[in-house]
């Protein structure tokens, strides 16, 4: 069984490789050499690393060649190498690796007799295997349609989702219709919820805006009262200066225009700092607004990428499982005589060359599964 974070990368997979600042994966095939090809860097060798040392080795590479600083890239596993089946059966080739393959799966789908290849039991199950891969493929890709369709509603402002149903090979088999009512439910409680945080923040704003215009009248009256209090102060140095005015009531005086003016300088920083929670509520709304829309986007992207993958995920099962119930198994008749022998033959480390006792051995990407016949009577007479 392939368990992806022990798996170690052969010739023939195909890998994306995410650098950074891209906004999509680049998609690459392990070569002959065992090296990707990256550009700036040319040829990485990556065979025989799991997929962690493979980043370690990608980054280390352009760190070295100084194109990033610190780079954090990501690499998964876009398509497994094949499995070569050869020798004697109906249909030798290559075949798409599926997790939990096993040297009957690809003894059946290359053709092979049940009497020296696979037995029925063996066949069944692989079909079984198979067909409950395709189920799950089929719930998946349904589960990915709803989710482009929240996303595509949620980035254009859509009331309603709008599905491309005919990405789901069979959505009645997963009860689509009620998993799109759930779905626009919770996608009309999220936006419920979007609307009220925004007119929440647009009730702020005008708040905000009102309090800023009422200190702009308030200021322009504390003008008005100051130009008095200017206006009182002159009147009043002309009097004490004729004498007509006492000390004390030119301080009274002084003691206004002073009062007159604190209050202009409270009101100005009134206003100051009216403007400065005006301005953060309006950077707040439109951070809240921009950062849902760039997460709805990104999320959308890697959804489609997802949808892509699955697809062709539950093609190859399709494809598989058409090649099971193919008919096709008898169509060489062997002696009693006969016998056969399975080997399979790999460049993984202790998979060299593994003669085959049982056909449920698990089979690994890059395997070549060979058969041969040996039937004494032919060589009889």
């Amino acid at each position: 069984m392939v368990v992806a974070g022990d798996y170690q990368l052969i010739v023939g997979d195909e890998v994306q490789v995410l650098l950074p600042g891209d906004t999509e994966p680049s998609v690459m095939k392990v070569d002959l050499d065992g090296e990707i090809r990256l550009s700036g860097l040319g040829g990485v060798a990556v065979s025989g690393f799991s997929l962690d040392q493979a980043e370690h080795t990608i980054e280390t590479a352009l760190a070295d060649r100084g194109l990033y600083s610190n780079p954090d890239i990501t690499i998964d596993i876009a398509n497994y190498a094949h499995v070569t089946v050869v020798g004697d059966v109906a249909r030798p080739g290559r075949y798409d690796f599926t997790p939990g393959m096993t040297v009957a799966t690809a003894l059946a789908m290359s053709g092979g007799h049940q009497e020296w290849a696979v037995s029925k039991i063996e066949l069944e199950r692989a079909q079984i295997d198979l067909e409950s891969q395709r189920k799950a493929s089929n719930y998946e890709l349904a589960t990915l349609v709803l989710q482009e369709a929240q996303l595509s509603a949620k980035l254009q402002n859509l009331a309603e989702l709008e599905p491309v149903i005919f990405r789901i090979p069979q959505p009645t088999a997963v009860n689509f219709k009620t998993r799109l009512d759930q779905a626009t439910a919770l996608f009309t409680q999220e936006q419920s919820y979007y609307a009220e945080t925004l007119a929440f923040m647009e009730k702020e704003v005008g708040d905000l805006l009102r309090q800023k215009e009422l200190f702009d009248q308030k200021l322009a009256v504390q003008n008005e009262i100051l130009d008095a209090a200017e206006q009182g102060m002159a009147r009043s140095k002309e009097l004490l200066a004729k004498g007509l005015q006492t000390s004390t009531q030119q301080a009274i005086t002084q003691q206004r225009y002073a009062d007159a003016r604190a209050k202009k300088l409270e009101l100005e920083q009134a206003i100051l700092l009216a403007d400065r929670a005006w301005s953060d509520v309006l950077k707040a709304k439109s951070s809240f607004v921009e950062d849902r829309r760039q997460k709805a986007m990104t999320e959308l992207m890697q959804t489609q990428a997802k949808l892509d993958q699955e697809t062709l995920n539950y093609r190859r099962l399709v494809k598989q499982l058409a090649l099971l119930s193919g008919g096709e198994f008898a169509a060489a008749l062997l002696s009693e005589e006969a016998t056969q022998t399975v080997s399979v033959q790999s460049s993984r480390k202790g998979r060299e060359l593994l003669e085959v006792a049982d056909t449920n051995l698990s089979l690994m990407p890059g395997d070549t599964v060979i058969i041969s016949l040996n039937d004494p009577s032919f060589f009889d007479g």
